[in-house]
């Protein structure tokens, strides 16, 4: 019969006087011989975040937004994917799913959808948890020719519709086309300012484009982190801070009915959010990071970025493989929460990403 071995390694004090003097021999080549050693890049893990901070306050009003506003003619009238649709799907599961990047108090994601949504792609945010709102798109301010809009931007003044949305204490919007990489639940504790006993709240995150030279990348471009928020005088639209007030949306709304002699065309709403939270403004942005909507991304900037703003499904303007990869790798995600949800055979029935509705 075998004995068990647990404990009796040690129990001859011949082996133990041995292993004793093994480990002084060591000690003493270690510290009369040192030996440069190299040390491997410390991995940062997914799974190893800890959050700085839960509130403890009521957050149920507190929302994640976005919109969603596809082309006229759709592009599954033409037997075509929709790479934002797709892209806002990644969003839905990421910040109500996924088990390192969803917010950790259950707020709320609603998806602002002009009436071009097919019937399937409500379907589809609604199973993954996203509130679907379809709203009525709100057209350009009167000093803008709708003929010569852009025609991916028509609707983009239906971001204005947050504004009115005064039953909410806070919003986070983010652009269809933008990737969330890591948690971002923090943005909700931007403290509001004052002005006059007026509580208002306007965060973005400066346009990289001309400090990255439009993917050029010249010198002295700031390093990607916690402080990178002054690169550019101007703010980007594609992701904001916003504390909804009646005062904030009738300030908002006196400029979109009664517009000055300024250029809204150029860039539609960023340039009519731009002028509204102007520095010399009554209303100054507030700076939030580069991570917070990271744009020309290269490659290493996804260690430090939470939000990558570019079309990842194309691994962005210069094709980076990583931002391609995340991007699958998401969508995948989605793919596989669905099939669950919805029961492989129902979920089997429809090709994927859908083409048609």
């Amino acid at each position: 019969m075998l004995e068990p071995l647990s404990g009796s390694v040690f129990r001859g004090p011949g082996l133990r006087i041995g292993v004793a003097a093994f480990l002084l021999a060591v000690g003493f080549f270690y510290f009369t011989y040192p030996v440069d050693m190299v040390t491997a890049p410390e991995a940062v893990h997914q799974d190893t975040f800890v959050p700085p901070y839960i509130p403890t306050r009521d957050v149920s009003r507190e929302k994640y937004i976005t919109l969603l506003a596809p082309g006229s003619p759709h592009s599954y009238d033409h037997g075509h994917y929709d790479p934002y649709f797709e892209t806002v799907t990644i969003m839905a599961h990421r910040l109500l799913h996924h088990e390192f990047t969803r917010d950790r108090q259950g707020r709320e994601f609603i998806v602002l959808a002009t009436d071009q949504i097919k019937h399937k792609q409500v379907k589809t945010l609604r199973d993954l948890g996203a509130t679907v709102e379809i709203v009525k798109s709100l057209p350009p301010p009167s000093n803008v020719n709708p003929d010569e809009v852009y025609g991916r931007w028509k609707d983009q003044y239906t971001k204005l519709l947050m504004w009115n949305m005064t039953q909410f204490d806070r919003i986070v919007y983010i652009d269809a086309d933008a990737m969330i990489i890591k948690p971002i639940d923090e943005l909700f504790e931007v403290p509001p300012l004052n002005k006059d006993g007026e509580e208002w709240l306007f965060a973005s995150v400066y346009d990289a484009a001309p400090i990255k030279g439009f993917g050029s990348y010249p010198d002295g471009i700031p390093i990607l982190g916690p402080e990178d928020k002054y690169g550019h005088d101007l703010f980007s639209g594609g992701q904001f801070m916003l504390m909804p007030t009646q005062a904030q949306a009738d300030y908002v709304f006196s400029i979109y009915n009664n517009p000055p002699d300024v250029d809204f065309k150029s860039t539609m709403e960023q340039s009519f959010l731009r002028y509204c939270y102007r520095d010399d403004g009554p209303y100054p942005w507030i700076r939030l990071s580069q991570i917070y909507n990271t744009q020309w991304p290269r490659a290493q900037d996804m260690a430090a970025s939470k939000i990558i703003h570019e079309k990842s499904w194309d691994g962005g303007p210069n094709n980076i493989n990583e931002l391609k990869e995340e991007w699958h790798r998401g969508w995948g995600d989605v793919q596989g929460y669905l099939a669950l949800k919805q029961g492989l055979e129902e979920y089997t029935k429809e090709g994927h990403p859908f083409t048609q509705d």
